[in-house]
């Protein structure tokens, strides 16, 4: 599996949600603007309630920038064990699942030749039970046992 092309399929992708989340900020500070406010109406909350939704659509921005910077400051280095930045296929049963392993990544799939990759943050379930571990060791996950098959 090629890490790099992986990295840079999900930079795209948080790029693009990027610019999406600039574009809702925007939209939702005009709707707050326009919206009518107390002197208008006296029951009208919607120029508040705009402005909060605002205010959460930036801070999830700022999330999501946070995340596009440990992207890029992470590369497509080699891993010798499961840590940050790692690409990861391990075994859980009989199906191999691969594993991006990027803060701030939770719920984002990038799709390969070689099958899905689930972008998961260090601190996931899945995450503890692996970290550290190298090519060949095994560790449970719930009451599943998870062998580790490559690190990238």
């Amino acid at each position: 599996m090629d890490k790099r092309q992986v990295m840079q399929q999900l930079e795209k992708m948080v790029r693009e949600e990027i610019e999406k989340q600039k574009q809702a900020i925007e939209e939702t500070r005009q709707a707050a603007i326009e919206a009518p406010g107390r002197m208008e109406s006296r029951y009208d909350t919607t120029k508040v309630e705009m402005s909060w939704l605002a205010d959460g659509l930036n801070r999830r921005l700022g999330e999501m920038q946070d995340m596009l910077y440990a992207v890029t400051a992470l590369g497509a280095g080699q891993c010798q064990v499961v840590c940050h930045g790692a690409l990861v296929s391990c075994l859980r049963g009989s199906k191999k699942f691969h594993y991006l392993i990027v803060p701030g990544g939770s719920g984002r799939y990038v799709r390969t030749a070689e099958g899905e990759v689930i972008c998961v943050s260090p601190v996931a379930p899945i995450c503890q039970a692996i970290m550290g571990l190298g090519v060949g060791e095994k560790a449970m996950f719930g009451k599943e046992q998870v062998e580790i098959v490559a690190v990238i």
